[in-house]
């Protein structure tokens, strides 16, 4: 589920960086489904039961904050930061337990949003698990390939940097 997703990156997270303060998941949802338990998929929608229906969000988007991990880059301060992304439209929900697809990225400058686009100046990797505990392996590898001093020196470099409006124009197209 959506929940144990977030719960076991938190943890994760939070055993890779021992010591570190982890800030509470910002958490971001899309619309809503409205579902049935497995047993009774053959049932019509108006004689189903409360107990039978079920309710979902079809994406979710999460961003775990590491405030004691900060620098600041040209006046701009930045925290370390671990999340993920993920969609049921990407799963088959109904058929026999297969293998589910998690997106999951850590770094400075991260912008995610629920179409599961990710934009990071990190790590980022799709993690394909049948269980928690393959997921759970697949954020630390993540996370151990990463190297969050190496990444700010990169960002700090690009101050070394100066584009004439000439070449910002041509850079972008016009």
């Amino acid at each position: 589920s959506h929940t144990e997703f977030i719960e076991t990156a938190f943890k994760v997270s939070n055993q890779f960086f021992s010591g570190e303060q982890l800030l509470q998941p910002n958490i971001r949802v899309s619309h809503p489904i409205k579902g049935r338990i497995p047993e009774a998929m053959g049932k019509p929608a108006k004689e189903l039961t409360e107990a039978e229906k079920t309710l979902y969000y079809e994406r979710m988007a999460f961003v775990i904050e590491l405030p004691g991990i900060t620098d600041d880059v040209h006046g701009n301060s930045l925290s370390l930061t671990v999340g993920g992304v993920r969609a049921y439209n990407h799963e088959n929900l109904y058929n026999k337990k297969s293998e589910e697809k998690f997106k999951v990225f850590a770094g400075f400058k991260n912008r995610i949003c629920t179409n599961l686009c990710i934009f990071t100046d990190g790590a980022y990797r799709e993690i394909k698990a049948r269980s928690i505990n393959e997921l759970a392996n697949g954020i630390f590898n993540l996370l151990s390939e990463f190297e969050p001093a190496r990444q700010i020196q990169l960002l700090k470099s690009f101050g070394n940097y100066e584009l004439k409006e000439a070449q910002f124009a041509q850079l972008l197209g016009k």
